[in-house]
């Protein structure tokens, strides 16, 4: 599991300015809903009111109320605004609206004129809750706004117990919610680190540390559009790397290439440089904007310098040393894409004029080569990984593993609003008798049906969410049981028992309506819902309430509440379901090569160090597998083309371990692995000689004319003990023993400490 770093670094700063700025188009929604809400108000002001109050009929004071407020929230949607200013605009002008509400409102009620409903106000501060601000901040915004609207209710309007209960819903409409923003802004942090850190994975090459060759591609190409020009490439090579694997052992090899790309990234480290591991022994290294002859110096050098790290090369005394091609584009390209293509293949082509004329030394290519070299179109045959995710199915209704992730993440959010209406009903059901002094029948059946109804629909809702068993039907059973609180609440304010409609509220069943949005339910169950729900509430506040009087202003705010919690509702659904494949998919790089497109070395450290699960006696083995002669291949043929037959290795032994079965990793250069688990030993030893005799019968053109390329592959066989991971030495060593003794065979290691063998 990741978890966040424990100080609020960089990273959590880069963090909140995208959460900021992510909210800006929500912003600007709500306030153009805002805008045309005062506007509709106030042209339909006679039909709204009977007897409104003057100051609404006033046309400087209407013009600054509507642009005021609009304006400053227009500023805070900006693109140019800056985080911080953003949210602090907005929430200044959401009081600038609260406040010139409740003043009116407090005035209607001294002046005897039609007040403006309390829901107004309370709509206009509950949109703080859907358009991205930080908890840090939202929470003392909210507690302002909130006991700003609440002390000029009580000190200017005459106390009611139908004001009181008001207040307090308006506190559940503000607060309830809250505990779902934190966990929001929680899943969200989480996730965007997890994004950023797998994007650095699936970038980054595990050995050296280096960008790997998907994150050279794009910084290439992204070069060539972007600038500045020139752009100059220089390919590297390790001399004689073979030499030094066969002499000292692939760890040996690995700790070599770890110290060069150390060397490299350490000496051309500028802003105007980019260094990466192609595969294998290449290193490559990007100037763009640079002088070309002043890259190609600094190419040399960089060069030159591996030679005084006094590496070991497996030759006598000699260190290792590198050859290197230098290619450069002035002009800008019509085609980056192949322009990229063109730059590369020229580089390449220089290196093996580099490595001709006698190695260590660095060759510049004085032109690119021709647009139409075959080389050009082969590079271009191998498309750039791309890390954006095309979604057809923007919300991922029919997929079922992100559903099963988005109804998971949302299981904590459901049991807080139901714990938290459960806490409001015990405290109504104990305090309004007192405070309200309702009569015995009022008390006896608003304790019925919280009691019969209410309270045991959000009971059964608290364990839905938290039982595992019933965590497949969690979000059905969530929405069946809001119903049944909602149904309850419109029962005792449609009923005749006097006062009911003092101890519930319209505001009741509408902060109950709205808990739907923010509790991560897919929105194709949460939609039809909240529109069901909300023509319920209507209906029957329209046909069966008796203190119904016809005011159809209060029903404005609810609309818009509900239109904007909807609204938020798909957009949080939308941009998870983009995340989440997004993070699949770059989960999926991190561990795949690029060049083959088979498990990569983090895949196969992860695969290996798992242990057999318990009750598993079947055998299993790690297979170390190198292709013969691979340096002579691409003296021969180029790197292009070594690429290409490695390409076709990795199909050859991806088919044959079909039929094994195995899985197959690219761990880097020359060198592949296979996990075999077979009944005895011998069986999965006949099952590795299958892949080794696969590849030569596939008759891949070697540069020894009638000998095919082959592989040497060396199997050890894990002890039940032991991970495959420990037995990895002791099948390199027993492919170099294969390499010794002639190659395109398998050699099978001795069994380990314990005595891992034939388990039949």
């Amino acid at each position: 599991m990741i978890r966040l770093p424990a100080s609020r670094s960089h990273e959590s700063a880069l963090f909140h300015a995208d959460f900021v700025a992510a909210g800006r188009a929500t912003k600007a929604q709500v306030t153009v809903i805002m805008a045309l809400g005062l506007a509709a108000m106030w042209i339909l002001r006679p039909i709204l009111f009977n007897e409104p109050h003057p100051l609404i009929h006033d046309w400087a004071f209407a013009s600054l109320w509507l642009v005021v407020p609009a304006a400053i929230r227009v500023v805070s949607c900006l693109p140019r605004t800056p985080p911080p200013w953003s949210t602090g605009l907005f929430i200044a002008s959401v009081y600038l609206d609260v406040i010139t509400f409740m003043v009116i409102r407090s005035l209607s009620e001294q002046g005897g004129y039609d007040e403006i409903p309390i829901l107004i106000p309370i709509a206009y501060l509950a949109s703080l809750l859907v358009v991205h601000i930080r908890f840090v901040v939202l929470v003392p915004a909210m507690l302002v706004g909130f006991a700003t609207l609440a002390i000029i209710e009580a000190t200017t309007i005459p106390i009611t117990s139908a004001s009181v209960v008001d207040i307090g819903a308006a506190g559940a409409i503000f607060f309830v919610p809250l505990a779902s923003s934190w966990l929001h802004e929680r899943e969200t942090e989480l996730g965007w680190v997890r994004e950023r850190r797998l994007n650095t994975l699936s970038t980054t090459d595990e050995l050296t540390r280096l960008p790997n060759r998907r994150a050279f591609d794009h910084e290439l190409q992204r070069a060539l559009t972007d600038g500045p020009l020139p752009v100059s490439l220089a390919i590297l090579d390790v001399d004689r790397f073979k030499v030094l694997n066969d002499a000292l052992g692939h760890a040996a090899g690995d700790r070599t290439l770890a110290a060069i790309g150390r060397s490299i990234a350490d000496s051309v480290d500028g802003p105007s440089t980019f260094t990466a591991r192609l595969s294998g022994e290449e290193f490559v290294v990007v100037w763009s904007g640079d002088d070309p002859e002043t890259a190609r110096a600094q190419a040399d050098r960089v060069r030159g310098d591996l030679a005084s790290l006094q590496l070991p090369s497996g030759r006598f005394d000699t260190p290792v040393t590198a050859s290197a091609g230098f290619a450069s584009l002035g002009s800008p390209p019509e085609d980056p894409a192949r322009a990229a293509a063109v730059l590369t293949a020229t580089a390449d082509a220089a290196l093996y004029r580099a490595k001709h004329d006698g190695r260590n030394r660095l060759v510049a290519a004085a032109t690119l080569i021709p647009d139409s070299d075959p080389t050009v179109d082969a590079r271009l045959q191998r498309p750039v990984d791309e890390v954006s995710v095309e979604v057809e199915d923007p919300l991922g209704e029919h997929d079922r593993a992100f559903l099963a992730d988005f109804d998971r993440s949302g299981l904590v959010a459901r049991r807080v609003i139901m714990a938290g209406i459960a806490l409001i009903v015990v405290a109504v059901a104990a305090v309004a008798p007192g405070l309200l002094a309702l009569p015995d029948t009022t008390v006896t059946t608003s304790r019925v049906v919280y009691g019969f109804l209410m309270i045991p629909a959000a009971v059964v809702a608290i364990v839905a969410a938290t039982w595992r068993r019933l965590r497949p039907w969690a979000a059905v059973i969530h929405v069946v049981c809001v119903a049944l609180v909602i149904a309850g609440q419109m029962w005792l304010r449609a009923s005749d028992v006097p006062h009911a409609q003092e101890i519930v509220t319209f505001l009741m069943p509408v902060a109950v309506l709205l808990s739907l949005g923010v509790v991560q339910i897919r929105f194709r169950l949460m939609f039809p819902a909240m529109v069901v729900l909300y023509i319920g509430i209507l209906v029957v506040e329209c046909l069966a309430v008796p203190a119904y009087d016809g005011d159809y202003l209060a029903f404005s705010p609810m609309t818009f509440m509900t239109a904007v919690v909807i609204q938020a509702s798909y957009r949080l659904q939308r941009a998870a379901n983009l995340n989440w494949q997004r993070s699949q998919r770059l989960h999926a790089l991190a561990r795949t090569d690029p060049l083959t497109g088979l498990p990569n070395r983090r895949q196969f450290a992860e695969d290996s160090a798992s242990r057999p699960a318990d009750g598993d006696t079947g055998v299993r083995a790690i297979v170390m597998i190198d292709v013969d002669h691979l340096k002579q291949f691409n003296d021969a043929f180029g790197h292009l083309a070594g690429d290409g037959c490695l390409d076709q290795i990795a199909d050859v032994l991806t088919q044959s371990a079909r039929a094994v079965p195995a899985r197959i990793y690219r761990l880097g250069g020359e060198e592949f692995a296979a996990i075999i688990t077979g009944d005895t030993a011998s069986t999965v030893a006949d099952r590795a000689r299958q892949l080794v005799a696969a590849v030569e019968e596939a008759h891949i053109e070697s540069p020894v004319p009638g000998w095919p390329v082959t592989v040497s592959a060396g199997l050890a066989v894990a002890d039940a003990s032991e991970d495959l991971g420990s037995a990895m030495s002791r099948a390199d060593d027993a492919l170099y023993e294969a390499k010794r003794t002639g190659r395109n065979r398998l050699v099978v290691a001795e069994c380990g400490p314990a005595g891992a063998g034939d388990r039949s």
